[in-house]
């Protein structure tokens, strides 16, 4: 914890509430402690060393079992009490006592003229770098029903290469801009939308096609420009910087022809919806996946979602520094041995 918990030793904040059985009692079938109708779990300052104060019910608060946080076993311990995803999930909920205060925020970057500026420059400019235009996508050879049934998960691709105009027909309708509106109290702001849906319009994803096997093109780390549907070459691919970075790919990336990586920029949705924007960007990220796993299928490429990467390795390799902007996602894209295609039912 930083020195901002000295500063304020009276703060407190709740982190989770623990319902009817803690987490080791649920697997023996009983109460740990019958009595209790929950287990509160307060970060609480306490002079210069915050500390965890477990408190067995809404009745007993004047009773808190307190953990140091200076040390590395009290953490565990912490963990184990309130696993982090249970911390997450409770810190980012709604609730009708929190609501009305996240809810002035958002008024005020809806009415925020320097707020409305920024959500028109919501993506991300590459300048001084190789750019390629990837040009007007091909009409799609099946209409979207069928596309839905074709999507499948390939895990064996032939190493076959894809051309700029294959890529062009997966990336450019899934995640490029497709319509602009302009702002009506400030006609001079244009705003600009894509076809998968972002929670206030922020837009907090960005994508880097790593190029694998792209005809014409050497391995690289490229961003994709929403605006123009281009690819902006950031850095020639250090192969073995990516195999590493990966779980468990079992030779994937040295046989598919490109890695879609999906970061986010959480700032531009925190500013808006405080907390509550990792799981908004989570999803964004999620939606504009499966609009690339749907364009592929319609254009007859192999897809496979990947979420198996050693994050800060992932995040060097795009040159992206994991706090502001994180890597949260992935797909990889080719040619798929017909063998090893899932069939859908």
């Amino acid at each position: 914890m930083g020195s901002g918990w000295a500063t304020a030793p009276a703060r407190a904040r709740t982190i989770a509430l623990r319902r009817g059985k803690t987490r080791s009692a649920r697997h023996a079938g009983q109460s740990r402690n019958p009595g209790a109708s929950g287990q509160i779990l307060v970060l609480c300052a306490a002079g210069a060393a915050p500390t965890l104060c477990f408190r067995e019910s809404k009745e007993g608060l004047m009773n808190p079992r307190k953990i140091s946080l200076d040390g590395s076993t009290t953490v565990a311990e912490a963990r184990a009490s309130a696993p982090l995803l249970e911390l997450f999930h409770e810190n980012t909920k709604y609730t009708r006592s929190r609501y009305p205060a996240q809810a002035l925020t958002i008024a005020r970057e809806l009415t925020s003229r320097a707020a409305i500026e920024a959500l028109s420059r919501n993506f991300k400019v590459y300048r001084f770098v190789e750019r390629r235009a990837l040009g007007p996508p091909a009409e799609p050879a099946m209409p979207l029903g069928a596309a839905l049934r074709a999507r499948v998960s390939t895990r064996e691709f032939t190493g076959a290469p894809l051309s700029l105009a294959d890529l062009a027909s997966v990336l450019v309708p899934a995640l490029a801009c497709n319509r602009r509106a302009a702002v009506r109290h400030l006609p001079s702001v244009e705003l600009r939308f894509r076809s998968y849906p972002s929670a206030g319009g922020e837009f907090p994803v960005e994508v880097y096609p790593i190029l694998l096997r792209v005809a014409e093109v050497p391995p690289c780390v490229t961003h994709f420009d929403p605006r123009g549907g281009a690819l902006d070459v950031l850095q020639p691919l250090d192969s073995a910087a990516l195999e590493q970075a990966l779980i468990a790919d079992s030779g994937i990336s040295r046989a598919a022809a490109a890695l879609l990586v999906f970061t986010a920029v959480f700032e531009r949705s925190s500013v808006k919806y405080g907390d509550r924007a990792y799981r908004l960007a989570l999803l964004e990220a999620g939606h504009a996946a499966q609009n690339v796993c749907l364009t592929a299928a319609a254009a007859g490429i192999a897809s496979l979602a990947w979420g198996g990467f050693f994050d800060d390795a992932l995040n060097r390799l795009l040159g992206v520094d994991g706090l502001v902007e994180a890597a949260v996602h992935a797909v990889f894209l080719g040619h798929a041995r017909e063998a090893a295609r899932e069939k859908p039912a």
